[in-house]
């Protein structure tokens, strides 16, 4: 197994909790977040360049990486079930949290060399995402939890639409749906799990 080098190391390591990592199985890309937006990487290269003769301490430095640079430190991605859409979680002290959409069909096309997002949610708090699932069974829906302790569920499509949310002293931390995407579970700051049907 070689390494490959998508960035030098950072002097800081993130405090808070992120997800920086996801892959589309579908359409074959692997998208990394850093603070200056995203890397993509084919994982059809990273198959290939494991399979090549040489030490396992070989690091790549020219792989063939696309990037994406976004304008706030990126501290949360997510694909959806469909792997069509990519959430892009970034915040700032100045902007809040904002959250970019993109279609990953975008990423694919080689003409078209701005790669935009087709939609942006901008939170009313300045908070991060603590944790956000996107709906195992319903494509355009997610779960939102943010640092101070909110939920809100949202439906992703051309607009955002906001269909039910929990005030911060609902004190959620962290989500989870259920297999079929009926309810979704919320784990709270006082270690008990809330049960819902949105």
């Amino acid at each position: 197994m070689k390494k490959i080098r998508i960035f030098e190391s950072p002097q800081a390591l993130p405090k808070d909790r992120v997800n920086l990592l996801t892959m589309s199985n579908i359409y074959g890309l692997v998208f990394i977040g850093w603070k200056g937006g995203l890397k993509i990487i084919s994982s059809q290269y990273i198959s290939m360049a494991d399979k090549n003769e040489g030490s396992i301490n070989t690091i790549i430095d020219d792989a063939p990486l696309m990037s994406v640079f976004m304008k706030l430190p990126v501290h949360h991605i997510a694909l959806s079930c469909d792997d069509l859409t990519l959430s892009v979680a970034m915040s700032s002290e100045e902007y809040g949290l904002v959250i970019a959409f993109f279609d990953i069909r975008t990423f694919l096309n080689k003409e078209k060399q701005q790669k935009r997002p087709f939609v942006y949610y901008k939170s009313e708090t300045k908070c991060t995402v603590l944790d956000l699932k996107w709906n195992p069974a319903v494509s355009s829906i997610l779960a939102l939890c943010q640092s101070d302790g909110s939920l809100t569920i949202l439906e992703v499509t051309d607009v955002i639409k906001q269909h039910a949310c929990l005030p911060p002293t609902a004190a959620i931390t962290s989500l989870c749906w259920s297999p079929k995407g009926k309810q979704l579970a919320a784990g709270r700051q006082n270690g008990t799990v809330v049960q819902y049907s949105p």
